[in-house]
């Protein structure tokens, strides 16, 4: 009877060890095959931006984000103690100057300017019947002083008259005597009545000036309580646009207490935040294009502000003309201030993705035209569509400048029709 063999446990794990070297060398073999084959794909050259470097020059620009703020923002505070009564229009809506934002109310005040209007009007009334009765005072003694002038006449007369009787003896001495005593009384009388009526004309005129006085008082008061009354409503003030209302209907609010703001399109500026890193080329004067929404305008740097706040410093930028399409104030926009300008450099549109003063690796055809090789440039200064080309590229070379993420691990392309 024959005796199976066994067989070594040891040379069946080598064969298996085997076995598994081949299957992976197989799958690295096809790995190796199918990635060759994808990196060999023919790309259709339309697919690419592809550009020639050309000598020619670049504007140094910075870019920076911001907004657009008013010249003439109106802060609008309470000026009396009230309850908000209403609010009648709501923070971003285009008011007028005489536009009603909200309404206070305060019952004190309403009947303060009632009892202002009723005492003038008594005022009123009582100085019209004090000026009657003055003017009834200056007539009785105008008439009086009338009366006495009228007698010291005939007085005089008869002192006139007896004179010439007593030449002719036919009145006595006497009687001449008499008309004279009489003829002095009545001068000196009517002499005391044309005082006494300039005095009263007088006093008629300080009192009136006093009544008049106490009158204008009594105006004021009523202009101030009706001013007061008029505080209650909240106006804009200006033309613009409301930017914020800081109160909410039936919140007590004092003296001082800040309500709404209010500020102006006409005359607004666009307020760039500039990298602290980025400032030192950035003068007074220099040329500003201002977009938003797919809209420019163009504008000059009025003011650059001395600090530096959380790495940057603001940057503020007048309009020439007239401002953005549509500019109202806090809105976002980007600012691209021209700083200057390099000449006779090596050019290219600017590529995707790239940034100025830094490497960057670009597809560049080669002489065939059928491939595109990366190649590592170097990137000088540059403005928002060209760059300038510091090395890597000679004048003339055609270079990938649209999106290539999507070759990353390729590094030839090869480009068909």
């Amino acid at each position: 009877m024959d005796i199976p063999k066994k067989v070594s446990r040891r040379r069946e794990h080598v064969g298996k060890a085997a076995i598994g070297v081949l299957v992976a060398a197989a799958s690295l073999l096809a790995y190796s095959r199918v990635t060759s084959l994808i990196s060999s794909d023919v790309v259709d050259s339309s697919e690419f931006v592809i550009e020639s470097a050309e000598l020619g020059s670049v504007n140094r620009e910075v870019r920076a984000t911001g907004t657009l703020v008013s010249s003439d923002l109106r802060l609008i505070a309470a000026t009396v103690d009230g309850t908000v009564e209403s609010i009648s229009i709501d923070a971003g809506a285009n008011v007028a100057a005489d536009s009603v934002i909200l309404q206070l109310s305060n019952p004190t005040i309403a009947r303060d300017a009632d009892t202002a209007r009723i005492d003038l009007r008594v005022m009123e009334a009582q100085t019209a019947a004090h000026a009657k009765q003055l003017i009834a005072n200056q007539l009785a003694q105008e008439a009086i002083v009338a009366e006495y002038e009228a007698l010291h006449e005939n007085a005089l007369f008869r002192v006139n008259a007896n004179s010439m009787l007593a030449e002719d003896n036919i009145v006595s001495e006497l009687d001449v005597i008499e008309a004279e005593l009489r003829e002095r009384q009545y001068r000196t009388q009517l002499a005391l009545e044309r005082q006494r009526l300039e005095h009263l004309i007088d006093l008629n005129e300080s009192e009136n000036t006093a009544r008049q006085a106490e009158i204008d008082r009594a105006v004021r008061q009523v202009a101030l309580s009706e001013e007061l009354l008029d505080d209650l409503t909240i106006r804009a003030g200006i033309n613009g646009a409301l930017q914020e209302v800081a109160v909410e209907a039936g919140e007590q609010v004092s003296v001082g207490a800040f309500l709404a703001s209010v500020a102006s399109v006409d005359n607004l500026k666009a307020e760039l935040r500039v990298q602290e890193s980025q400032v030192y080329d950035v003068t007074l004067g220099q040329d500003v294009i201002v977009t938003a929404g797919g809209d420019k305008a163009r504008g000059r740097i009025t003011r650059i502000e001395p600090s530096v706040r959380d790495g940057v410093v603001i940057v503020d930028v007048g309009f020439e003309h007239d401002s953005l399409p549509g500019a109202r104030p806090d809105l976002r926009v980007e600012g691209v201030i021209q700083t200057g300008s390099v000449t006779d450099v090596i050019t290219i549109p600017r590529p995707v993705f790239s940034r100025e003063n830094s490497d960057s690796d670009l597809f560049v055809l080669d002489e065939t035209r059928s491939r595109a090789v990366r190649t590592q440039v170097r990137l000088g200064v540059g403005s928002v569509s060209t760059i300038e080309v510091v090395s890597g590229l000679n004048i003339g070379d055609q270079v990938i400048v649209s999106d290539t993420s999507g070759f990353q691990d390729r590094e030839i392309i090869e480009l068909g029709d």
